[in-house]
């Protein structure tokens, strides 16, 4: 995997200026470059001995979320989409194809962060083979590595210009199951955090913008105080 380091916002701008364009992108932000592409549910050290795995939370978050959610979901794909987005660990790793958006969640912090990591874009080259119809088969059962543009059955999704890798193994990175050119690494130093976020914040890319909903609207006036835009 290619590492790339950058040192400001101009450069950052410079560099993703220079994608060649009969190729499509894909970006994904990190707050730790530390931070390996494994889906959440991958991280997890799980028992499968125990009643509670993968399957059955998912089972579970589909019985108890729909409720809260304005229609139903038509299939499971669209169900992991909307479980991923509302914080439940999935097999999905989240993608978009704005690199500002991807910069954002790579900056984003909370209130008592004190910016001691550096963070970074991982980037996703394709030239074929992005999925837009739903598979057939359930997500659960997926054999190789696929990058699916699930319909957008929640805002946050349509806002981020969302994306979704599936693999059939969440426990190996996913940089480990593509061609050696397919993935690169920019890694930003720690400091320029704030300054991002602020630059960002005057392309309109904010919480507000990313999740448009009331969690989204308080966080960015939080995030108002804490940047003082």
């Amino acid at each position: 995997m290619e590492i790339i380091y950058i040192n400001s916002f101009e450069e950052f701008n410079n560099k993703f200026n220079q994608f060649e364009p009969d190729t499509r992108y894909f970006f994904r932000g990190v707050k730790k470059e530390a931070f390996k592409l494994i889906p959440t549910i991958g991280r997890i050290d799980l028992d499968f001995a125990s009643y509670f795995d993968e399957i059955t939370i998912f089972k579970i978050f589909k019985n108890q979320a729909l409720p809260f959610l304005p229609h139903r979901p038509i299939n499971d794909w669209e169900w992991l989409a909307i479980a991923q987005h509302h914080g439940l660990p999935t097999r999905l790793l989240d993608w978009t194809s704005n690199p500002l958006i991807a910069l954002y969640f790579a900056t984003e912090s909370d209130l008592d962060d004190i910016e001691s990591d550096n963070f970074a874009v991982y980037i996703l080259i394709k030239k074929e083979g992005i999925i837009y119809d739903i598979p057939n088969h359930s997500p659960f059962d997926t054999k190789k590595v696929n990058l699916i543009s699930i319909p957008h059955v929640t805002n946050r999704i349509k806002n981020q210009f969302g994306y979704f890798t599936i693999q059939e193994d969440p426990k190996v990175e996913l940089n480990e199951l593509l061609k050696q050119n397919r993935v690169r690494k920019v890694i930003f130093p720690n400091h320029l955090k704030k300054d991002f976020r602020r630059k960002l914040n005057t392309y309109g890319i904010n919480a507000s913008s990313i999740f448009p909903d009331v969690d989204g609207i308080a966080k960015h006036l939080r995030n108002t105080l804490v940047d003082d835009f």
